[in-house]
């Protein structure tokens, strides 16, 4: 089952896929997820957030900031530390 949902990264909101498994009970680990420096969610990584899904693992796919859905003035803005900060938001 997935849903779109966004979270907030600096000035910013990254925009996600939350992948939740279905007929599992009680807490579930959760993956976080996001494309190789400027890819988006929809390169092929829905194929891994499936497949951890229907081993019983949620996940969390999501977009860098000037990628794909998520927000971020300019566009294709390759910046590692705030790919990070993302990838901590993301867990936070």
């Amino acid at each position: 089952m997935r849903t779109d949902t966004t979270f907030r990264s600096g000035d910013d909101q990254c925009a996600g896929w939350l992948y939740r498994p279905e007929g599992f009970e009680g807490p579930r680990p959760l993956m976080v997820m996001a494309h190789g420096f400027s890819g988006t969610k929809e390169m092929r990584l829905p194929a891994y957030a499936e497949r951890f899904c229907a081993a019983g693992i949620g996940v969390l796919l999501f977009d860098y900031r000037h990628f794909g859905a998520s927000g971020g003035e300019p566009r294709q803005l390759l910046d590692i530390s705030r790919q990070l900060a993302d990838y901590h938001n993301a867990l936070a």
